[in-house]
């Protein structure tokens, strides 16, 4: 009966802190999930690409002078993706199952035995912004990226804790690599 009870005990004691990661977990990995779906979603049915969003202005040699954004498309889009991502983490109820034998603290029992179903609410805030990325892509070449960072502030609330994690994702929408003219010498310095 005292093993019983020192079982009960440490399972109860062990609850809160295994339920609270897994959550944490389950929690990042649902929206970093629904951040990706609603922005595939929104690209595909956009058919969006690089001349969407820049435009490359060249001399009558064709050398590049000027790259232009369309700040206004690129807001319109940041606007449409945030209310898709809000839209999407909208079902704030999930429900998390943990191995009894993972809540007594052994090793041995880790992942075992039925599931304790735990329900898990879960409340967000999210923030989009555009942001260009310029790297060297060869002497003459320059790629330019055009990246969406999504920011998702989620406070998981459990029966006996509440749980505040931000969750940040990072998406490619645009890529080109830009030609520029040869030069006539190169010299690594370094």
């Amino acid at each position: 009966m005292a093993v019983l009870v020192l079982g009960c005990f440490l399972v109860a004691g062990n609850l809160g802190q295994v339920s609270g990661e897994v959550a944490l977990t389950e929690a990042n990995d649902l929206v970093t999930r629904r951040v990706t779906d609603a922005v595939n979603l929104r690209i595909q049915q956009g058919g969006f690409d690089y001349s969407d969003f820049v435009r490359i202005d060249r001399d009558a040699a064709g050398n590049v002078t000027a790259i232009t954004t369309d700040t206004a498309k690129i807001n319109l889009l940041s606007a449409e993706l945030l209310s898709d991502i809000v839209a999407a983490n909208q079902q704030n109820m999930i429900e998390i199952g943990i191995p009894l034998g993972t809540l007594t603290g052994t090793q041995l029992l880790l992942g075992r035995g039925p599931n304790i179903h735990v329900k898990v609410y879960m409340l967000s805030n999210s923030t989009a912004t555009f942001r260009n990325e310029f790297s060297d892509a060869g002497i003459n070449q320059t790629k330019h990226q055009i990246l969406l960072d999504v920011s998702v502030n989620i406070r998981i609330m459990i029966p006996w804790k509440t749980i505040k994690a931000t969750v940040n994702s990072e998406v490619l929408l645009a890529e080109t690599v830009i030609v520029g003219k040869v030069p006539e010498t190169y010299v690594k310095v370094g």
